[in-house]
């Protein structure tokens, strides 16, 4: 298309320097080269910010969990089952997590509209890009609350260790 707007320009004005012809794409790449640069840094701190928030979640939840680890021993020492513990530990550490995530996204829903002129392609109401957000979130909460039961449902008691080689 541009090759034959040339030619058709070259034809009707012989005399004339020869035309450059651009797409106005290619015409204000140059003007939108900063903005797409901002852009693509602000996508990659969200990322950040997302990738921070996820470890920061998990190491909450962990750690919360972790405090418990007495708690979980004396209960495995009277006969708890071990599934009981893990479900107690993940409805217990959920209720917080997910009153959190509530919090998160009216506030993200509230305020979203002061980012709304820097976002490009999605709103700060877009429900899938908040679905996945919270879900990872909540996912790493949970991976947090599992990680130290498990490690304080496996632990091998020196007694235990006496007891099973006589």
């Amino acid at each position: 298309a541009l090759s034959d707007l040339r030619t058709a320009l070259v034809r009707a004005f012989p005399s004339a320097d020869p035309p450059d012809v651009e797409t106005m794409e290619q015409a204000h790449d140059a003007e939108l080269r900063p903005w797409r640069l901002g852009a693509q840094l602000f996508a990659l701190l969200g990322i950040v910010a997302l990738i921070v928030a996820t470890f920061g979640m998990y190491s909450a939840m962990a750690y919360v969990v972790s405090q418990r680890t007495r708690e979980l021993g004396v209960r495995i020492a009277l006969g708890a089952q071990r599934r009981r513990i893990v479900a107690d530990v993940v409805a217990s550490g959920s209720r917080p997590l997910a009153a959190g995530l509530a919090i998160g996204l009216a506030v993200a829903i509230a305020f979203g509209s002061l980012v709304e002129t820097m976002l490009y392609a999605t709103t700060p109401r877009d429900p899938l890009t908040l679905a996945a957000v919270s879900l990872l979130l909540f996912a790493s909460g949970v991976a947090g609350m599992l990680a130290p039961t498990y490690r304080a449902l496996h632990v091998v008691c020196p007694t235990d260790t006496m007891r099973r080689s006589f």
